[in-house]
Order: structure tokens, then sequence, then C-alpha cells
């Protein structure tokens, strides 16, 4: 217990003789302060927060080679639709705090979205320091880097979006259906395309990643990953040293030989799109949503 300790802080508004109380509790590890309110959220659920959070901040500062200096908060919010505003895990672009939500399938309290948003505010910093809002390109390999180390640092991650698939098979199937967005269109179009065809983007963008650490190496990926210039395919190039549609041919050869050698990859790819939470998601269309 040495570096854990538990402060309560009581919120009274203007109004406090005519309203209920809000308790919240904060519960402090080592990197990180996760409050959580009364009676919504246990201690125990808290703690187990905090102690998954430590175990994937020390293999992301190895990866990275980099930590912050603060403490990064984590707020947990309940039930996933308690906040009518939020669907998913998010952090703020103000103070950098996560914001997490219980989801059926987590196998242990808030484990949708910990390993990934922690990529991000693990770098808020970073990101803090660029123009917003940044160019589609940026956040194509902002989310792609956040959904590749997220599946580094949670290995076999049975949540979103692999619901305990490998990349190979969640990417790669969309080859199979014919599916697949381009990467040129998703980089373009980040910002109308990542939030409406969900499933897509992060798989896709995630396996590029991954395909540029296995062509380049580990250094590339981290180059990028603190890059603060990538605004299209010409400066992502500059980085790279080639062409991205040289690139784009690379990765897509490179995946689906690695899916096609995985047995049984298409009943794998058909249990990830029909036995998980993704058979409730939409899926983009060609010729209807780009």
């Amino acid at each position: 217990m040495r570096y854990f300790t538990l402060s309560v802080i009581v919120l009274f508004s203007s109004l406090a003789w005519a309203q209920p109380q809000e308790v919240f509790e904060s519960w402090k590890t080592r990197h990180f302060e996760v409050r959580y309110k009364q009676g919504q959220t246990s201690r125990k659920e808290a703690r187990v927060v905090g102690k998954k959070a430590e175990v994937f901040f020390r293999r992301l500062s190895s990866y990275l080679a980099h930590k912050p200096k603060n403490k990064i908060v984590i707020s947990l919010e309940g039930n996933r639709g308690d906040d009518p505003k939020h669907r998913w895990a998010y952090v703020d672009d103000t103070a950098g705090w996560m914001h997490l939500f219980r989801f059926p399938e987590d196998s242990f309290p808030y484990q949708t979205g910990l390993s990934h948003e922690l990529v991000h505010a693990y770098r808020f910093k970073h990101l803090s320091e660029i123009e917003m809002p940044p160019a589609p390109a940026f956040i194509f390999l902002e989310e792609g880097i956040a959904e590749y180390l997220s599946n580094l640092i949670e290995p076999n991650k049975a949540t979103f979006v692999n619901f305990g698939h490998s990349l190979e098979v969640s990417a790669g199937q969309w080859f199979e259906s014919g599916e697949d967005i381009p990467l040129e269109t998703l980089l373009s179009e980040q910002y109308h395309l990542r939030p409406k065809c969900i499933p897509q983007a992060y798989t896709l963008q995630a396996s590029f990643i991954q395909f540029l650490e296995l062509e380049f190496g580990h250094a590339t990926v981290r180059r990028l990953a603190f890059a603060k210039d990538i605004r299209d395919e010409e400066t992502l190039q500059s980085y790279i040293g080639e062409p991205f549609s040289v690139l784009v041919s690379k990765w897509k050869s490179s995946l689906l030989r690695r899916y096609q050698a995985i047995p049984n990859h298409v009943a794998l790819g058909q249990a990830w799109r029909n036995q998980t939470p993704v058979l409730d998601m939409y899926v983009c269309k060609a010729g209807v949503d780009f």
C-alpha cells in the first residue's frame, strides 16, 4: 500500500439545503488519481482501476521512453448511458482527465477504454501543444497509435475494439467482406468518418501503425507518437521516407498475408463481427458514407 492514499471531497452547491450532496472520493496511486462518486462506484472498483492503470503505465513508459511529470486523473462515471453527452470513454481536451464508463463486456470494472485513453492522457502535454483542431492526418495517426499501443500494453483485451481477437483478424476481415475503407479516405476524412465508422476506423488505423512497426521498427512509431506537424500525406512521408500510397499498398499486402496465415481466419473474422458487440455497431458502406 506504499503508493495508495484515499481522500474524500464533499461538493456543496449554493442550494445545498434543497439538493442532495454529492460525495466524491479519490484513490491515489503513484501515477494516478482515481476519482469516483459515492454510491455510483465502490472503493474496490477504484482500486482495481488504479492498479490496472499502473501496470499499463509501466508498459507504456517502457515503450515510449518518456513519463509525464504529473499524476493522471481518471474519473469513473458510472454505467455507460449515465452521461447522455458521452457514449464512449474519452479524454477531455482542457485538463486531460480520462473519463471512463462501465460496459457490460468489461472483465474488470471500467476496463473499456482504459488502455486506449491512457495513451491519449499519457501524451496530453504533447497533444495540448498542437494547434487545435489538429489536421485530419494528425488525428488519423493519433487514434491509430492509441489503439495500437493499447493492444501492446493490454494484450488480448476482451473489450473494444478487439473483443478478444487479434488486430490481424479484426482488420483483415474487412477485406474478406469487401467493407474496408481506403486508408487514403480515412486519413483525409478523419473528422467525418471516424465517429461514424467506428469499428472500421479504429481497427484499420491501428493495423496500419502495427505495420509501420513491423516494417520500420519501434523507433519510427515512437517518433510519430511525438510528432507535431503531421498535416497530410506529404508531411507523413517526410517522417517515414516513403509515399503514403506505397505504404498503404505494403500494409495491405502485409495484413492480408498475416491474416490468411491464421488457422480458421474466416471463422474468427465472422465471430468477431457476429458474436461480439461489433454486431450492433454501424458499418460504413462505400457509395453511401464515403
